[in-house]
């Protein structure tokens, strides 16, 4: 082996001397990147860590979301039964029904009340016609006593009398059918405030439900309020573990790019944390769409939450509405108890008026009997005298 030789060895060994410091400070240059890529893909896993509890948290809150959810579908439903039933129990129909029938009874009533009117006009003109009848007889029999007949007297009393009684009789008819017609009134009078009463408790039987579904709905809108705020930062949690996604899979794409470049132990372990962040990535990914699954379910609960609270407001509504219409009915049944009341006020005014009428009546044929009596007295008296003048003409003639 000659010096040229060993130079040209020599310089292949310096040459590869030199390849091997270059590879040997490639080396370190790369196992100092890979000491950075595994300090970031410790911070990647202690992220994941963190996605993870997070998503655990998710979960555990979407599970306590799912059971308020299914309280309040349970409080809809009661509160759906409740306001159905209130709509039931209404009793707008009913209400309908009986004012049609107090209008009825009240045209009929008035009908009699006219018819009633008319006769007690005709009974005071009758007895106005008897009062001025028996003044002109009493002016007679006291002015005139002595021109008329005994036959005229009887026939003008028997006539008075017969005119009394026919008066006394049809005012005791009058005052019967109008004491009937009192007792009628005053037992319509007993089932109106009957009614009455009964649709004032109906009227706060409702006002209360009113206010307990008042009540239901305001406590349905806060828990809808919460829900939809326990939404919003399920939203923003879930694009935080997006940008995590995003995150690691730049650094997983970095991480394959690096390991094209070397071999040996190195990037066997390189390829176990790739592959372990891989399924680590995966399970993000599938906790990721779990959690998007949570919120599409969450916002189509959402959905019919709000449709049942529109549900709601618009039953609100109709019950306010009804309870509107049943106070204008009890107004107006309060104003019809106040009429008839003044009417039977009126109907026992005029029956006391009557009696008091039937009363001078009978005082007035009282007063006549005793006239009678008077009469048949002072007729006794002119026949003696007549008889005594008789005799005394007689004893002076003889």
């Amino acid at each position: 082996m000659d010096k040229r030789d060993l130079s040209a060895i020599q310089s292949q060994l310096e040459s590869l001397f030199a390849k091997y410091n270059a590879t040997k400070e490639k080396l370190a240059e790369t196992t100092a990147e890979l000491e950075v890529i595994r300090t970031q893909h410790a911070s990647n896993a202690r992220k994941l860590t963190m996605s993870r509890q997070q998503i655990e948290r998710l979960s555990t809150e979407r599970c306590a979301l799912q059971k308020e959810n299914d309280k309040l579908k349970q409080y809809t439903g009661k509160m759906e039964t409740k306001l159905s039933l209130a709509a039931q129990q209404s009793g707008l129909a009913t209400a309908i029904e009986k004012q049609s029938s107090l209008e009825r009874q009240l045209a009929a009533r008035n009908a009699r009340i006219g018819e009633l009117e008319s006769v007690i006009e005709g009974l005071k003109k009758e007895i106005r016609i008897t009062a001025n009848a028996l003044a002109m007889k009493e002016e007679d029999w006291g002015l005139r006593s002595n021109g008329n007949s005994r036959t005229n007297r009887h026939s003008c009393a028997d006539q008075l009398k017969t005119s009394l009684l026919r008066t006394i009789a049809a005012l005791k008819h009058e005052t019967d059918a109008f004491q009937l017609q009192l007792a009628e009134e005053e037992r319509r009078t007993a089932s109106l405030q009957k009614d009455l009463s009964a649709a004032q408790a109906e009227v706060e039987s409702l006002t209360a439900r009113c206010a307990d579904a008042q009540l239901a709905y305001d406590q349905l809108y806060i828990d809808y309020e919460q829900l939809m705020d326990k939404l919003e930062e399920d939203n923003k949690e879930k694009d935080k573990v997006s940008e995590l996604q995003r995150t690691i899979k730049t650094q997983s794409k970095e991480l394959k790019g690096f390991m094209t470049m070397f071999d040996g132990r190195g990037y066997r372990d390189a390829a176990v944390e790739l592959s372990v962040l891989r399924a680590k990535l995966d399970e993000v990914e599938r906790m990721a769409n779990s959690a998007e699954l949570t919120k599409a379910e969450f916002a189509a609960r959402c959905t019919s939450l709000q449709s049942k609270v529109t549900e709601l407001e618009s039953a609100r509504a109709e019950v306010k509405g009804e309870v509107t219409g049943l106070r204008g009915r009890v107004a107006q049944l309060t104003a019809e108890l106040t009429t008839y009341k003044q009417i039977n006020k009126e109907l026992q005014g005029k029956l006391d008026r009557y009696v008091a009428y039937a009363d001078a009546n009978a005082a007035l044929l009282q007063k006549l009997h005793e006239y009678e009596e008077e009469i048949s007295k002072l007729t006794k008296q002119k026949a003696d005298l007549q008889r005594a003048l008789i005799n005394s003409a007689r004893g002076q003639h003889v």
